[in-house]
């Protein structure tokens, strides 16, 4: 696959989870087994915008040919994906996340696009 290709898509995964997040946290947490109150719905939307707004910065992106810029975002990206693996698995041993059929998906999709960011930032031009 193209790296314009995987960039595509992963911005338009992260962008429709972060949609899907905005419009319906409860929703989403619920397969987790966890209830949201006010507070905590409204700090999981303002993270899903973050989200997004990382989609569009890696849709954007999707053409360039290997500048100082782009390296930021694969780093920022296998950063993200690596990190978020442990907080959900911790959240589930803490009892917080009760179904771990919730996290599975998650974590699945996590590693597939770490191994994606760090295959295409190892194929960029050595400058």
């Amino acid at each position: 696959m193209k790296r314009q290709t995987f960039l595509t898509i992963a911005a338009a995964v992260g962008a429709l989870f972060a949609v899907y997040m905005i419009a319906a946290a409860g929703k989403m947490m619920e397969g987790m087994g966890v209830q949201l109150n006010d507070t905590t719905n409204i700090v999981l939307q303002a993270v899903c915008v973050m989200l997004f707004s990382i989609a569009v910065i890696t849709f954007l992106a999707r053409k360039d040919e290997g500048s100082i810029a782009l390296r930021a975002i694969f780093i920022g990206s296998i950063l993200m994906h690596i990190i978020s693996i442990p907080i959900d698995w911790v959240a589930y041993q803490k009892g917080i996340f009760t179904k771990v059929s919730g996290l599975i998906p998650g974590t699945v999709i996590h590693i597939i696009f770490a191994i994606g960011f760090i295959y295409y930032f190892m194929k960029l031009p050595k400058k």
